[in-house]
């Protein structure tokens, strides 16, 4: 899943799966994005992201439950809807347009927000 990404696996009954990862990579494409989620959704607990130009959103369809969540200088990205994934704590900076932000139902203890103008 690009370039700049980091793997931490996890084992469940001999199976390889994400439970961490931490990726810088200006050339991530959606598609990209997508079918990652698609393959770890049920594992996903940290995941940082950094540097995705091309991100647009993130929807709880791709993110069933994770506990901690950063992102930082993803341009395009303009929805984040993680409503009940058991969030626990999120840093998001330097996402200009991110315009809609649902973060209902979770148990957030640590939220950090800045470069964000277009969220009201």
């Amino acid at each position: 899943f690009g370039k700049g990404a980091e793997y931490f696996d996890a084992f469940i009954e001999g199976r390889a799966y994400k439970e961490q990862v931490s990726f810088n990579d200006p050339d991530c494409s959606i598609a990209d994005c997508e079918t990652f989620f698609e393959k770890n959704k049920r594992f996903l607990k940290s995941l940082v992201i950094d540097n995705c130009p091309q991100l647009s959103k993130i929807t709880s369809h791709y993110i069933i439950q994770i506990e901690q969540l950063s992102l930082t200088n993803c341009p395009q990205l303009n929805s984040l809807f993680l409503s009940n994934v058991g969030l626990e704590a999120i840093t998001i900076k330097e996402c200009p347009n991110l315009d809609l932000l649902d973060l209902t139902g979770n148990k957030l203890t640590h939220l950090d927000l800045s470069g964000l103008p277009e969220l009201k």
